[in-house]
């Protein structure tokens, strides 16, 4: 299906969906013809629409996906994700989780504790909001995070 997305945004180049769509089809093929495909189609869809946050995460998920990723871009993407999107309590806490594996410690405890402030200002019934369970475990993180910088 990457390929007739691809046939798509050929005869619609303006359209960045149809670059983000086959971007997606190829991150779905646990092993990819070409890896580098999908990070090439979403930096098209990124050059057609900057503004969508989606497009973005799915860039960083992509290099991270790569043989030997691009740390600096990785975090490029999750930061003009969240600086489009800076309530997303999930992204954060996703970012964080990257971080935390890299090694960056201090930025991933930020992040920890970013997602907890943003996700104490959501509605007591918002869907969105995380379980006292899930707030327990990343305040967990936060701290074993925070001990490790």
């Amino acid at each position: 299906s990457a390929s007739e997305f691809q046939s798509a945004l050929d005869a619609v180049p303006y359209d960045a969906d149809y670059a983000f769509r086959a971007a997606r089809a190829v991150l779905a093929d646990p092993r990819p013809a070409d890896p580098q495909l999908a990070v090439r189609m979403l930096d098209r869809a990124i050059a057609l629409d900057p503004s969508r946050p989606q497009y973005w995460l799915h860039r960083a998920n992509a290099r991270l996906r790569a043989g030997a990723p691009d740390l600096a871009a990785v975090r490029a993407d999750y930061a003009e994700a969240l600086r489009l999107d800076p309530n997303n309590v999930d992204v954060r806490l996703e970012y964080a989780d990257v971080l935390r594996r890299s090694g960056e410690a201090a930025a991933a405890a930020k992040q920890y504790a970013e997602a907890l402030r943003y996700n104490d200002l959501l509605s007591p019934d918002e869907p969105k909001r995380l379980t006292p369970q899930r707030v327990g475990e990343v305040q967990r993180l936060a701290r074993e995070t925070g001990r490790e910088k």
